[in-house]
C-alpha cells in the first residue's frame, strides 16, 4: 500500500499507512469506533488494560483507569462521577455472645458487652456513646422505681402493711416507714427505739398511761384497783397498787402475821386500864377478867398524866411481879400537864399471847421523887 489505507472491523475502523511513504503518515492506526445512544460511532478512548469508559462532560466518552487492588467503584463525594475507593477493611472485635460493634474514637469499631437483665441500649449523660441502661429494675409485685447515686434508677421493694413512703431519717432518699403499727380497737401510737412509731395495746379495766418505773418508755399501770364498796388501795411488790377488799363486821386492819403486807384482823380489840402511883416504886397489878380460853396479845401501853411529874420515873411492864415480859424498862419524861400522854407501842419485847384471866404488872422502877406524880396506864391489845 502507498497510501493510508482504513479498515472497519464490525464497528470498528482500520486505517494503515504504507512503508515508505510520509514518516508521519507511516503507521498504522486503529480506531475503535462503539456506537452511541443516538446510533451513531463514538472515538473509543480507553488506552490500557482494564480501563474503563464513563460519561464525562455532556456525556462524552471518557477514560476511567482501572484502580488498586481491593478498590471498589463508588459515587464521589461531589456526586458528580465514579471514581474508585479504597475498600474498609473491619476487624470483627465482638468475642462474646450478645456483644455488639459501635463505633468509638474516628468511628472506629469496638465491642460493647451485652448488658444486664432488662437493660436498654441508651445514649449515655454525655451524648458520646451508647451504654446499656436500666430502665425498668422492678421484679416483684408493688415494687417501686427510685433514683439513686447520679441519678441511677434502682428497685424499691415492696414495704410492709400500714407502711409509708416518706424521706429517710438522713434525708437522702426516700424508704418505707411505719406511720400507723396500730391494729386494734384502743391501740396507742409511742416512740420506740430513735422515736420509730410502735404500738402500745391497750391496757386493763382502771389501767392510766405512766411513765414506767424505769423512766424509759410509757407503759399502762393501774391507778385506781378499786372496784366496791369499801374497797382500800395498798402497795404490793415494788410498790404497785393493789386492791384490798372490805373486811367483815368488827376486822380492824392490821400489819399481817408475816410483816409483809396488810390484812384484816378477826381479833378484837381489847383495854385493861390501873391508876399507879409514881411516887412510889413497885407493881401496880392490873386483872385483864377475861375468860381463861381467851388470849390477850398487847400492842401499846398508854400512860396517861393525871397528877403532873416534876421528876423521871422509869417503868417496866411484864406478866409478873418487876417483870418485864411486855416492855423492857423505859424511862419516862416528865409529864407536866394533866392529861398528857405517853404511848409505847410493844416492839421492844416478843411475848407469846397471855392467858384472859392473866394478871399484868406495871412496875415503877425509880419513881417520882417530887412525890406528886400520879397517872393510868392502859394496856391495849387483841383479844383472840
Amino acid at each position: 500500500m502507498t497510501a493510508k489505507s482504513t479498515f472497519t472491523f464490525f464497528h470498528s475502523t482500520m486505517e494503515f499507512n504504507p512503508i515508505g511513504t510520509d514518516p508521519e503518515e507511516d503507521d498504522t492506526v486503529v480506531r475503535f469506533l462503539v456506537p452511541t445512544t443516538a446510533g451513531t460511532l463514538c472515538l473509543n478512548p480507553m488506552t490500557a488494560a482494564a480501563d474503563l469508559i464513563v460519561g464525562g462532560s455532556s456525556g462524552a466518552p471518557t477514560r476511567l483507569a482501572k484502580g488498586l487492588a481491593n478498590q471498589y467503584l463508588q459515587m464521589n463525594a461531589g456526586a458528580t462521577a465514579i471514581a474508585w475507593t479504597t475498600a474498609i477493611t473491619t476487624v470483627n472485635p465482638m468475642t462474646t455472645l450478645g456483644d455488639i460493634i459501635i463505633g468509638v474514637g474516628s468511628g472506629v469499631p469496638d465491642r460493647l458487652a451485652i448488658g444486664t437483665a432488662r437493660q436498654a441500649l441508651t445514649v449515655n449523660a454525655g451524648a458520646t456513646a451508647p451504654e446499656w441502661t436500666t430502665i425498668n429494675p422492678m421484679s416483684a409485685v408493688g415494687d417501686i422505681i427510685i433514683g439513686t447515686t447520679a441519678g441511677a434508677v434502682a428497685r424499691l421493694a415492696l414495704g410492709t402493711a400500714n407502711q409509708a413512703l416518706c424521706v429517710n431519717a438522713g434525708a437522702t432518699n426516700v424508704a418505707w416507714a411505719t406511720i400507723n403499727p396500730m391494729s386494734a380497737v384502743g391501740d396507742v401510737i409511742h416512740g420506740g427505739a430513735s422515736g420509730a412509731p410502735a404500738r402500745l395495746a391497750l391496757g386493763t379495766a382502771n389501767q392510766a398511761l405512766c411513765v414506767n418505773s424505769g423512766a424509759t418508755d410509757v407503759a399502762w399501770a393501774t391507778i385506781n384497783p378499786m372496784s366496791a364498796v369499801g374497797d382500800i388501795i395498798h402497795g404490793t411488790t415494788a410498790g404497785a397498787v393493789a386492791r384490798l377488799g372490805i373486811g367483815t363486821t368488827g376486822q380492824v386492819l392490821r400489819v399481817n402475821s408475816a410483816g409483809t403486807d396488810l390484812a384484816w384482823d378477826g381479833s378484837t380489840v381489847s383495854a385493861v386500864t390501873a391508876a399507879i402511883d409514881l411516887s412510889a416504886t413497885g407493881d401496880t397489878t392490873i386483872a385483864l377478867g377475861y375468860a381463861a380460853a381467851l388470849s390477850f396479845i398487847p400492842t401499846h401501853v398508854v400512860v396517861t398524866c393525871t397528877a403532873t411529874m416534876t421528876g423521871d420515873a422509869v417503868f417496866k411492864f411484864g406478866t409478873g411481879a418487876a417483870g418485864e415480859q411486855i416492855q423492857a424498862a423505859t424511862t419516862m419524861t416528865g409529864l407536866t400537864t394533866v392529861g398528857q400522854r405517853w404511848i409505847i407501842p410493844i416492839t421492844a419485847k416478843v411475848i407469846a399471847a397471855i392467858a384472859g384471866n392473866a394478871t399484868l404488872y406495871a412496875n415503877v422502877a425509880t419513881r417520882d421523887t417530887t412525890g406528886t406524880g400520879r397517872a393510868t396506864v392502859r394496856f391495849i391489845g387483841k383479844l383472840v
